[in-house]
Formats: C-alpha cells, structure tokens, sequence
C-alpha cells in the first residue's frame, strides 16, 4: 500500500473495462484499514472499488498434512531430518527443506551430501546465476531436495511439490504460511520443534489458526 503514495493515480481510461484484483498472501489490520480508505476516495462512478473478506484469511491449504516432530536439542534436529527422508526414500517426493539462516543452509547441505543425498540449495549466499541454476536442478527433477532459506518461501508456483520440512521452525506464523503455501496440491508439511519457547508458541499459534479455519470451513458447508 506504500506505493499508492509514492506513485500518481492511474487514470480509469487505461482498465478498458478490465477488473483488477489486489491480493496479497497475508494481510494486516493496516493493510485492510488502507484498502478501505483507498476504496472510499475512489470515484466509484468511473472505478468502483470494494474490499472482499473472508474468515479463511491466513489459513494454511486444508488438504495439506502437518506434523510436528518435537526434538529434546537443537542437535537432535538432524537425525529426525534422515528419519524424515529415509521414510520415503523409494519414492523420493519433491522436498523443500527451509533453514532460518544461510549457515543452517550450508549445514543441512553438507549433512545430506554426508549421507548420500544429493540437494539443490536456494539462499542468499549464492550470487543470482548460480542461484538460478540451483533451482533449475530442483525443477527438472535433477534432484528431488532443495534446502533453503525463506527467499523461497514467496513468489514460486511448484505444483510438483509434495513436502516441505522446516529443519528451523519459522519464526512467525506469517513465515509459516508463505512456507505451507508453497504446497499448492496436497502434501505434507514436517515442522522441528525444539523446546524454546518460541517454537513451541508458533505451534500454539497455528494450532488456533486452524481451529478457526475448521470453524469458519463448518459455517460455510451449512
């Protein structure tokens, strides 16, 4: 909504009737109290503008199974990542394995390579061409992981996808549903928890979220 400040009014004459949507994958109070100012002070003859709500607002995709894996340490992290992809190592589902840091990236990595697992890797670390590289591998099926960091987490559209593991618990509820959303068709989402009480409020967090989402979905079908 910064942009509506920084930049002149768009004149009706250049929609041609066209309808437009702004959406964004999560949203604040300010940004909605933004929309509907901006809504208002449209001249609603020339472009008429409205704000759509809806109570299924930051849920998580219902067709995705969540897991959470509580581990005792921060070291105990790993071996319950190889439990993770041993279990499904026949089939070898398309994985996206999100660190909080590019440190845990290389770490993970390097920890996969160890163990036989070849990975694609996606963070800040990796100059542009070589990120891109990265993850053509990824989606050509060259390798079925990639570990990365929350630079992922937005804008790609993988409908290959099948699991997303968070070897590091997101540090926001907002940081966990751009992870989920990857997860366009069903699939599987494996969440390490350590103790802190940071993850374990993240958890309580999206456990509440989605009780509201089994409320509001129980409201709709009636």
């Amino acid at each position: 909504m910064q942009h509506r400040r920084q930049a002149p009014p768009l004149p009706a004459t250049l929609f041609g009737g066209a309808q437009l949507f702004f959406v964004a994958a999560t949203v604040t109070r300010q940004t909605v109290h933004e929309a509907e100012q901006l809504a208002r002070q449209v001249d609603a003859s020339r472009l008429p503008m409205q704000v759509v709500r809806t109570a299924r607002l930051h849920q998580p995709p219902a067709d995705v199974r969540v897991r959470w894996m509580q581990v005792h340490r921060a070291p105990d992290r790993v071996p319950r990542l190889l439990e993770c992809l041993r279990a499904t190592a026949d089939d070898e589902p398309a994985t996206m394995i999100f660190c909080n840091s590019i440190d845990a990236c290389r770490f993970v990595q390097h920890t996969l390579a160890e163990h036989g697992w070849d990975s694609a890797a996606c963070h800040g670390g990796l100059p542009p061409p070589r990120r891109r590289l990265e993850f053509e591998r990824f989606v050509s099926g060259t390798t079925s992981r990639m570990v990365c960091t929350d630079v992922a987490a937005r804008g790609l559209d993988l409908r290959f996808l099948r699991r997303v593991i968070c070897f590091d618990a997101p540090r926001s509820l907002s940081e966990y549903l751009h992870r989920i959303g990857r997860l366009r068709d069903g699939g599987e989402c494996v969440v390490l928890l350590r103790p802190a009480a940071r993850d374990q409020a993240l958890a309580e967090s999206v456990r509440q979220q989605r009780r509201v989402g089994e409320r509001a979905r129980q409201v709709a079908t009636r």
